[in-house]
C-alpha cells in the first residue's frame, strides 16, 4: 500500500503516543508497570514490538498512526465509507 510505504514513517515521529513507543522499542525498554491508560494497549503486547524499516510493528503487523488509518482504509478493495469495522 501506497500510505504505509510513503508516509507511515513520517507519522510514526509526529503521532506523540507511537514516538513514546518508538522510544521504549528502541530504547532500554518499557517501564515495570503502566499507568496511562493511552499507552496500556500497546504496553499489553511490549514484548512482539520491533522496529524495521523506519516502522514500529507488532509481530508482522505495521502500526498505523490514526492520522492514516482512514486514507488506508480507503486503499482497500471494497471499503466505502458506510463500512465501519
Amino acid at each position: 500500500m501506497r500510505v504505509i510505504r510513503d508516509e507511515s514513517p513520517q507519522e510514526t515521529q509526529v503521532d506523540p503516543l507511537l514516538d513514546m513507543v518508538f522510544h521504549f522499542v528502541m530504547s532500554a525498554g518499557w517501564m515495570e508497570k503502566c499507568e496511562d491508560n493511552n499507552l496500556k494497549p500497546f504496553y499489553d503486547y511490549k514484548l512482539e514490538f520491533l522496529y524495521e524499516q523506519n516502522r514500529v510493528l507488532c509481530g508482522s503487523r505495521v502500526i498505523i498512526s490514526p492520522v492514516l488509518r482512514e486514507k488506508i482504509m480507503w486503499e482497500l478493495p471494497g471499503y466505502t465509507q458506510a463500512h465501519v469495522g
